[in-house]
């Protein structure tokens, strides 16, 4: 099973929601995978070594190599970042943070779940996982946009479970708009 391709589950809700601060602005029409892949690579990189004395330079460079470098400023990418990873130090001070993280797990119906896992923070009350989105839309529309990941998340937590792995909650990050939703796969409860 592959979690990105899981559908909405009814019912599911909306939990928390942080504001990121502005949209990340960008021109043009970019192509919506190449914009996604390089900021799932920033993110990664800027998680990794945030302090990278060339940090302008290697955004700069993932930019190019999706060809974004006309639609995106670097100084806007790492703003955007910087104020990303901020929030996520004073809302979950995590004790330790993964990016990309390869999960691969059998469910109770023997089922292989397959993927990869965007961002875990691994936290005092158990582990956050946040999933990288390039949804361009507006603020309005994020709690239907988010919901629909819901399975996607729901199959993270599932396989995290069958690791020993505890999840304290689960988020999609829209990375273009600026905010983080959390999502509840079953209700509200």
């Amino acid at each position: 099973m592959t979690p990105s391709s899981q559908g909405e589950i009814p019912g599911s809700g909306i939990g928390r929601i942080i504001d990121l601060g502005a949209r990340l602005p960008f021109s043009g029409s970019p192509d919506e995978t190449d914009f996604g892949d390089a900021l799932h690579a920033i993110f990664a990189a800027e998680f990794l070594n945030p302090d990278h004395p060339q940090r302008r330079e290697a955004v700069q460079r993932i930019l190019r190599g999706h060809k974004l470098e006309d639609c995106l400023r670097s100084e806007d990418v790492i703003a955007m970042a910087d104020r990303f990873r901020g929030q996520m130090q004073t809302h979950f001070q995590p004790k330790r943070v993964l990016v990309e993280v390869p999960l691969e797990a059998t469910n109770a119906l023997g089922q292989r779940i397959e993927g990869f896992i965007d961002l875990l923070l691994e936290t005092d009350d158990g582990w956050v996982l946040v999933d990288h989105k390039s949804f361009p839309g507006k603020r309005a529309d994020w709690a239907a946009k988010a919901r629909s990941y819901s399975g996607q998340l729901a199959l993270y937590h599932e396989a995290l479970a069958k690791l020993n792995m505890p999840v304290a909650s689960l988020w999609i990050h829209f990375a273009i708009g600026g905010g983080l939703i959390e999502i509840r796969p079953h209700g509200n409860a």
